[in-house]
């Protein structure tokens, strides 16, 4: 019971580690190429984000100096900070449209072609000696891959985010954004959760696509 336990433990351990490392790779790749030339509205985007930090700094200092029974004040400048949120959300989505292209495309190449090439196994999995296989232990399709990766980077919450920004306006769009941001954070919970509690250790994108993250021990067999 102790020792199958400790399996259990040291096999969510190194999951864990393999997802971090992928994940922090693909972060670190994704953000290159969005400051690079691919990317012709980086300058904007960065200014706008510079403009929205100082007019939240600003914001801070002023409510500071503002008597708390003064509620009148406080609710006009709370309003006024909320247009400017919600104007720089909008215009941010708007703008990093090339970035969210690239994202998309990193992960797919990486966490769908990539794996699919080199036997289920990303760089993380190879370090931790993981690898994604069907529930038959056969390798996976890359059709199935694909879906996989779909679901696990919840990149259809990342898709109706971009064309959200370009279909409704802001006022709806700063609401639908919000619900995607919470929906995501629930939707990663989900994976998380039902990744490490289940007996046989697959989460829903696993139940969903049919596979599995086992131990590679093709070294321990030769």
């Amino acid at each position: 019971m102790l020792e199958t336990f400790k399996k259990k433990m040291l096999f969510n351990i190194k999951r864990s580690l393999a997802v971090i490392i992928d994940v922090t790779a693909i972060a670190l790749i994704s953000g290159s190429l969005s400051v690079s030339p691919l990317n012709p509205h980086y300058e904007k985007t960065y200014e706008l984000q510079t403009e929205f930090e100082e007019l939240t700094n600003q914001y801070l200092e002023e409510v500071e100096g503002i008597d708390e029974e003064d509620e009148d004040k406080l609710v006009d400048l709370f309003e006024e900070y909320k247009e400017n949120t919600i104007n720089y959300t909008y215009e941010a989505s708007r703008k990093s449209i090339y970035s969210q292209m690239i994202s998309i495309a990193c992960t797919f190449l990486y966490f769908a072609l990539f794996a699919y090439y080199f036997d289920g196994q990303t760089v993380g999995k190879r370090l931790m000696k993981l690898k994604i296989v069907t529930v038959e232990e056969d390798k996976p399709s890359l059709k199935r891959m694909t879906l996989r990766t779909t679901i696990t980077y919840g990149i259809p919450f990342s898709v109706l985010a971009s064309i959200f920004a370009f279909t409704i306006p802001k006022e709806s769009f700063y609401i639908a954004n919000v619900l995607l941001y919470y929906l995501t954070v629930v939707f990663t919970l989900i994976l998380i959760f039902s990744s490490f509690t289940n007996d046989d250790r697959r989460g829903l994108h696993d139940f969903i696509t049919k596979t599995k993250v086992i131990e590679d021990n093709k070294k321990e067999k030769e």
